[in-house]
């Protein structure tokens, strides 16, 4: 009996050594990595250019004349964008000319089909001139999210026809000896990207952002 102790005693003494033995050479696959993320933020930048413009252009309009002048938006940057343009013109020009809707045998301006307005014009409060919206489309009065490049030409002239008269010229100046009238033109961009396609929820935004 006491032999047979001595025999159990032995063997778990082997047993320890043995699992000691093995737990010394054990080694885990250990390894590790990391990620920095980097973001940039995407560019919207536009640009309301006139190529064909120059100041020397609107110099003594007379009845008769074409003025060259095709305002359009350039996109300077990496993201799609919705566009709008504002058109500010005297009071008179609106009212003669086709951007009433009605047409006109005194100015024209022949709003290109890829800009369809956007509501109605606009009175100032001092009543003498009239701002028109455009949003830049597909043609079909749908929003065109325009990329990198440029625009079609809101227009690309006006013509003052022989039809006015010389009271007509005052109207447009605004006043008898008045030596200018203006176009005043803008442009807005909305980012395209992660904003819905729906034409009205569009218009609201620019409402909401300009």
């Amino acid at each position: 009996m006491k032999n047979l102790k001595k025999i159990i005693v032995a063997a778990s003494l082997c047993a320890a050594i043995g699992a000691t033995a093995i737990a010394g050479t054990l080694a885990y696959f250990t390894d590790t990595d990391e990620a920095t993320n980097v973001f940039t933020a995407g560019d919207l930048d536009i640009d309301l250019i006139e190529p064909d413009w120059s100041d020397t252009n609107g110099e003594g309009i007379l009845p008769g004349d074409t003025v060259a002048k095709n305002p359009k938006v350039t996109n300077l940057g990496n993201v799609p964008a919705y566009l709008q343009m504002t058109l500010t013109v005297p009071k008179f020009v609106y009212e003669n000319s086709d951007l009433n809707g009605v047409g006109s045998d005194k100015i024209l301006f022949e709003i290109n089909n890829r800009w369809t307005e956007v509501g109605t014009a606009e009175l100032s409060a001092d009543g003498t001139e009239y701002t028109l919206t455009y949003r830049y489309t597909d043609g079909a009065g749908n929003y065109y999210a325009a990329g990198a490049g440029e625009t079609e030409a809101l227009f690309n002239q006006v013509q003052f026809l022989g039809t006015l008269t010389n009271d007509d010229m005052d109207a447009i100046y605004g006043s008898e000896g008045a030596e200018n009238f203006t176009f005043d033109l803008k442009a807005y961009a909305i980012q395209a990207e992660n904003v819905t396609g729906d034409t009205d929820a569009i218009d609201a935004l620019f409402v909401a952002n300009f």
